[in-house]
């Protein structure tokens, strides 16, 4: 009886030598992980007393949310929905409004903009798949996003339109087709450039309508004029 107790005791000590052996391998990784959440409560502290460390982490956590809403639905300040589709690669990022159509750039889904006439323009669509929206399309998207105040130029401006979600180009009034929360945008390039639409002018066939990107509504030009960039669209 005796031997057995002693047995079971030396089975016991076995195994919590083993027991401690590998607790003790454990212990540098332990002592690791409590320095990681040290030094990161310790930066964080030191953060929050530095303007500029401040607005480093905005900035990233804007960035954070814009990633974020790469995909899925997003919802104009004028409550209209907007969803993802890829359905035409050639849009790029496109997004199909509530009527259906769908809105993307061909030429910055390249990755560059070039200055077309109207007549290149409406070319450049249809070879991507796409066609050049009318008048009423583009007048019906300005009623979907709305409009937006663009703050005047002051020191802290880039850091207020990065907030605020407004066009950094320093105009009194401008067009802001962002999100209701002010900071994350859709439709890339849509505020403040200037785009052909198909329709021309019903007195002057040397002319066709643009939207202004700055002003959110609908001029016309002489379709011989080069604007800076090309919005495409596909549905309908």
């Amino acid at each position: 009886m005796t031997k057995l107790v002693q047995c079971i005791n030396f089975v016991k000590f076995e195994h919590y030598r083993k027991d401690l052996h590998m607790l003790s391998r454990l212990l540098p990784i332990f002592h690791l992980i409590f320095s990681v959440f040290s030094l990161e409560a310790h930066a964080s502290q030191v953060c929050n007393s530095i303007p500029e460390c401040q607005d480093l982490i905005k900035q990233a956590q804007i960035r954070i949310e814009e990633l974020s809403n790469t995909y899925g639905q997003r919802v104009s300040r004028t409550g209209a929905v907007f969803t993802r589709d890829t359905s035409v690669p050639a849009l790029g990022e496109a997004y199909r409004d509530p009527s259906g159509l769908i809105w993307g750039s061909i030429v910055m889904a390249q990755g560059k903009l070039y200055t077309m006439n109207q007549y290149d323009a409406d070319k450049y669509c249809k070879d991507g798949g796409a066609r050049l929206p009318t008048k009423e399309e583009f007048e019906q998207l300005a009623k979907y996003l709305g409009k937006g105040i663009v703050p005047r130029y002051s020191p802290d401006l880039s850091r207020r339109i990065i907030a605020q979600g407004y066009s950094p180009y320093g105009m009194a009034q401008g067009y802001s087709p962002y999100l209701a929360d002010g900071k994350t945008g859709f439709l890339p390039g849509l505020s403040g450039y200037w785009f052909w639409a198909s329709s021309e002018h019903p007195n002057d066939s040397d002319s066709a309508y643009y939207f202004h990107g700055y002003r959110g509504a609908v001029y016309y030009d002489y379709r011989d004029n080069s604007f800076y960039a090309v919005r495409c669209v596909s549905g309908r």
